[in-house]
């Protein structure tokens, strides 16, 4: 005895409602329990299930490394970024004090 496509389309699009681990444990029971033929295309419709939602966690996996690695990228780059600034400012009021120290140079030598 076989399932109807109308009782396979109905129990595939009942099974996307269920979360990942529901249909883990689904699947852990249709092969603790599968005896006939139906029971083996039911555990089958759950197996394409698994695979398509397993293909969708390591795609959201994948995004969340992906997303933290970019978070830690950008902030050592904006610390970098930072230090730069820092050393270009205390560079810059180097070169300032250089300067003054030339001018008070050059008027004490127009004084003597």
């Amino acid at each position: 005895m076989c399932l109807e496509p109308e009782h396979c389309e109905k129990f595939f699009t009942e099974m996307k409602t269920l979360s990942y681990e529901g249909l883990k444990n689904l699947d852990r029971f249709q092969q603790e329990n599968t005896t006939t033929s139906m029971d083996e295309q039911l555990h089958h419709l759950i197996k394409v299930a698994l695979k398509l939602r397993e293909g969708q966690v390591i795609q959201l996996e994948k995004c969340f490394a992906l997303k933290k690695t970019k978070g830690n990228l950008l902030s050592q780059i904006l610390k970098r970024v930072k230090n730069l600034g820092w050393f270009l400012h205390a560079a810059n009021a180097y070169q300032r004090f250089k300067k003054k120290q030339q001018k008070l140079d050059e008027t004490y030598f127009l004084l003597d």
